[in-house]
Order: structure tokens, then sequence, then C-alpha cells
């Protein structure tokens, strides 16, 4: 019998050893879990900021992608109108000159005004010419030339210019 109890004392001793080994490894658990699900809150908390991110994003991407969409149609719509005002422009063109074609050529007010301005830059030519002494003389002029000074000036100081 003296067997039989230390048998069975020593599975009462492995029995509660081994009770005493779950509690402390589920108290040492416990601890871990509280970081644990601390760190999972945290990374929780991320993760909803970054979606919220990510939807505003997406959202500023559709509404960007719209108004491209909006821009290219406008653009090719005014491409269109330009291309039908070009040929437009281009067939009243072609007419004007068939019709200048067969038209004969007569003298207009236009012609008359094209000899006026031709006589008109002529006599602007003539006046430069004219003008032309006039500078030179001014060249010739001392630095400090004041024209109150003129009545001190002698008669030798200058270059005598023939304007007309």
């Amino acid at each position: 019998m003296n067997i039989f109890l230390m048998v069975l004392t020593c599975l009462n001793i492995i029995l509660v050893l081994g009770l005493a080994f779950t509690v402390f490894l589920r108290v040492k658990e416990k601890k871990e879990d509280q970081r644990i699900t601390k760190g999972l809150q945290l990374l929780q908390h991320k993760i909803a900021i970054l979606q919220d991110l990510s939807d505003r994003a997406d959202e500023q991407v559709q509404r960007l992608v719209h108004m491209l969409d909006s821009k290219s149609n406008d653009l090719r719509r005014v491409t269109n109108e330009a291309t039908i005002a070009m040929t437009s422009i281009q067939s009243t063109v072609q007419a004007h000159q068939l019709s200048a074609a067969a038209a004969p050529i007569v003298s207009t007010n236009a012609n008359i005004n094209v000899d006026e301005f031709n006589q008109f830059v002529q006599a602007l030519n003539q006046q430069n010419e004219k003008a032309k002494p006039i500078l030179a003389a001014q060249n010739n002029l001392p630095q400090d030339f004041v024209p109150e000074a003129v009545s001190v000036i002698r008669p030798f100081e200058f270059k005598r210019i023939n304007i007309f």
C-alpha cells in the first residue's frame, strides 16, 4: 500500500504542477494580450485613416477624370466648329477668286489710295533728307552745350553746315 500511496502522491504532485503551470501560462498570456490588443487597436485606427484617405483620393481622381472628359469634349466641339468655319471661309475665298478672275480689272478707290500713300512716303523721305544736316550739326555740338549759352559761343566753335 505504500507504493500505491507513493504513486498517488506523485500523480497528485504532477497534477498540481500541471495546474500551476497552466494558470501561470494563462496569466502570462493575459499580459501579452493587453499589449497585442492595444497594438491591434492602433493598427485598426491607422487602417481606417488610410482607407478614408484612399476614398478621398478616389473621389478626387473621379472628379478630375470627369473634368478632363468634359474639357476634351468641349475641345472636340470647338475644333469641329473651327474646321467647319475654315471650310466655309475657304469656299467663299475660292468663289471670290473665281468671280475676280472672270471680272475685268478696274481702277478703284483702293488703287488711288495706294498712289496717295506712295506720294506721302516720298514726301516724308524728302523731309528726312532735309533733316540729316541738322542732325549732323547737333552731333558736332560740345557735350556740355546748353541752348542758353548760344550768345556766349563764338562762331568758329562750330562747323558751318549749309542746311538748304
